[in-house]
């Protein structure tokens, strides 16, 4: 308790002094303004299947760590769908029985949904950990990349609303024993191809449980062991050869005679701007790594030198999940993980030259500590320009409801952070509506705009119930303009990921990029979305393609989605729904 106290000392110096110790950029003019308003209407949306994970009573780490979702539009309709990732119960498994699968839910066009699993090839029985939607083939189509407990799968879109399976094929399926989890997609040399690098986690056998499934206490519980006391997986790094995967991490240096680490949440992102892709992972109870490119496909971990191996105090936490953006406006991207309870998320400000620094105090984030915290977003909640953040809540010991003097609970509600502008935060969840007050173990999270009317929406995967399907029904006092930007490269990477996009309007210039691969086992939506604040129309919009090309548009309009096509400009217009063409 010790930590808790210390967490609200700090609380009430901030609330006394009227500012966060440490934030040297503070505007006192800004004001506060109403948050966003969510509901849940994942069941009227058709979002109806649970997502099965273990047993009822949790006996083994493997039936606590969830599941994803991803996001992407497979069948090039113009509407996003959603690919929700299922285990299944440990009784069922051991008897060979696998009556759960994952879902494929197509849009309908207005923000309600058909499963179409079978039809479309996908109905994958597995233990599924997380999704990915790209485009591997550049046809245009999104392909689909699933991990598992167990081998991954790896499926091409036929083009025609169906997948055909070709994992071994493609040379992505991993050991056979391995427990993968996150994964990004993204051109690691620099040669116009995604590659791809997945972290694993540890060795486990459901039918003969390390230690004999024997317990060990938590907090004055009696808990199932986890990960400590398990045998690390080393991560896996695949270059993309011509459309067929190579294993090279033993090559790379992501995998060598030290000891591997338990790995969850991964984002590739530029982070100290030399022009190629850098690799953060969240590691689960040991230190993070940080995975520098030197080019050519060799990476050194520079996680401690750069200080995001553990947090500001040099404690190692229980990494879950990661995001990467620039949520302060300096122009660099930052990092957030996600980590368990009775601890805090931990916010990175990048101060330069791979130099982060923990500022997760003086950014007002400290409230995180009782939560046990997993998907994790950057966002633009309320279209006023700044990055707002949201997190996903669920502890995994259900025993902690009969321990009142742990003030947590098993069913937590989400938190929704809205960006003050002056480097804090502000938590909004209990003024956010109905949609924030939902109680769920809930595992991942990915952003989506369901109905295609411009408002960000989100989607969070839960515990042995349906998914939270969260639509923005409000704005808030604050809401402002926006527009989407749907890139495609002219040549590989067609989704152009990584691409750059920097957005000037009378009240300043705003940084983006296309990178849908993170939060914890899932992926968000491909489109850039950019909130306007009071402005009707982007003044410029320069986009720096992963080609190296650099395009520019000008008096983009608020109020539409644009397709843009490297080389040709706007191709598409497509307005909002419930916006005049």
């Amino acid at each position: 308790m010790r930590r808790l106290a210390v967490a609200l000392i700090a609380t009430m110096t901030i609330l006394e002094l009227g500012c966060p110790a440490g934030i040297d950029d503070v505007d006192d003019g800004v004001a506060e303004t109403a948050p966003p308003v969510y509901v849940d209407r994942a069941r009227d949306a058709g979002l109806t299947h649970p997502v099965i994970v273990g047993d009822a009573v949790k006996n083994h780490l493997l039936e606590t760590t969830g599941t994803g979702v991803a996001v992407g539009d497979y069948d090039n309709d113009g509407d996003e769908d959603l690919y929700v990732v299922t285990a299944q119960s440990s009784s069922g498994w051991l008897a060979n029985r696998r009556s759960e699968h994952n879902r494929l839910y197509r849009n309908r066009g207005d923000g309600t949904y058909d499963e179409v699993a079978d039809e479309a090839g996908v109905a994958l029985a597995t233990w599924g950990q997380g999704a990915y939607f790209v485009d591997i083939d550049d046809d245009g189509d999104l392909d689909l990349f699933v991990t598992n407990w167990g081998p991954n799968v790896f499926y091409r879109n036929s083009g025609d609303g169906t997948f055909v399976d070709e994992t071994l094929e493609l040379g992505v399926s991993g050991a056979p024993d391995a427990w993968s989890a996150g994964a990004t997609f993204s051109d690691l040399d620099g040669d116009g191809d995604l590659d791809l690098y997945v972290a694993n986690y540890c060795e486990f056998d459901l039918a003969n449980p390390p230690h004999g499934g024997s317990r060990i206490v938590w907090k004055g519980i009696a808990v199932f062991r986890g990960p400590h006391g398990l045998v690390a997986q080393p991560d896996t790094l695949y270059r993309n050869d011509s459309g067929r995967f190579t294993d090279i991490s033993r090559l790379a240096g992501i995998a060598s005679d030290a000891a591997p680490r338990y790995g969850l949440g991964v984002v590739a992102a530029d982070f100290d701007e030399d022009g190629d892709q850098d690799i953060y992972v969240a590691n689960d109870s040991q230190s993070n790594y940080l995975w520098m490119n030197e080019g050519g496909l060799n990476f050194t971990d520079v996680a401690t030198r750069s200080g995001v191996a553990t947090n500001g105090d040099a404690k190692e936490q229980a990494g879950m999940g990661t995001d990467a953006a620039d949520y302060n406006g300096d122009g660099r991207l930052d990092l957030v993980v996600t980590n368990f309870s009775h601890d805090w998320n931990t916010l990175y400000r990048n101060e330069g030259q791979m130099l982060f620094r923990d500022d997760t105090f003086p950014a007002g984030l400290q409230d995180s500590y009782l939560n046990l915290v997993w998907g994790v977003k950057f966002f633009d909640a309320n279209d006023d320009r700044r990055l707002d953040l949201f997190v996903a809540n669920g502890h995994i010991y259900p025993a902690v409801d009969s321990h009142a003097q742990l003030n947590t609970s098993f069913r937590q509600p989400n938190t929704l952070y809205l960006n003050s502008g002056d480097g804090t935060f502000r938590n909004v969840s209990n003024e956010s509506g109905s949609g924030m007050a939902v109680r769920e173990s809930s595992r991942g999270v990915a952003i989506t705009d369901a109905e295609g009317d411009g408002d960000l929406d989100l989607v969070v995967t839960n515990m042995d119930q349906i998914p939270t399907l969260l639509i923005r029904t409000e704005g808030g006092s604050g809401a402002g303009f926006s527009l989407d930007l749907d890139l495609r490269s002219s040549g590989p990477n067609r989704y152009a990921v990584a691409a750059r996009v920097q957005v000037t309007t009378p009240d300043g210039v705003d940084r983006h990029r296309v990178n849908p691969f993170n939060s914890y086992l899932s992926q968000s939506r491909y489109p850039i979305h950019v909130g306007l604040g009071a402005n009707r129309l982007a003044d410029r919009v320069e986009i720096s393609w992963p080609s190296g090309a650099v395009e520019n548009l000008e008096a983009v309009a608020a109020g539409a989605r644009y397709r843009i096509v490297e080389g040709q400009g706007i191709v598409e217009r497509i307005p909002y729904r419930g916006e005049g063409s």
